[in-house]
């Protein structure tokens, strides 16, 4: 009886130690699929940084050419509120020189 008994304990340890090799597989199993699913999520956020970051890039170019434009602007608002630009469309658009201009025409 003592033989049948120490064998029913080795078979109930085997059935024990197969429950757990699957509980061990079964969570192994699960914690690979959400290492997975961290790393591809953590690989689109990556994606995402970098097209931002691109984008960021951008569009301080042009509020870099943007303000570059204002300043442009600002001096012609200069140059344009000067007598020397009323001077300048009166020669360019109307033909008119100043009394002591030397005046030279095609032939």
């Amino acid at each position: 009886m003592s033989q049948t008994r120490g064998a029913e304990k080795k078979r109930t340890r085997r059935r024990v130690n197969r429950k757990n090799l699957r509980s061990i597989l079964t969570i192994t199993l699960v914690v690979i699929c959400f290492v997975m699913a961290v790393g591809a999520l953590k690989l689109s956020l990556k994606r995402k940084e970098a097209s931002y970051l691109m984008q960021g890039k951008m569009l301080q170019e042009q509020i870099d050419h943007e303000k570059q434009r204002a300043k442009e602007i600002e001096e012609l608002e200069k140059y344009m509120s000067s007598d020397r630009y009323v001077e300048d469309v009166a020669m360019k658009k109307l033909g008119m020189a100043y009394p002591d201009d030397l005046l030279l025409k095609a032939r």
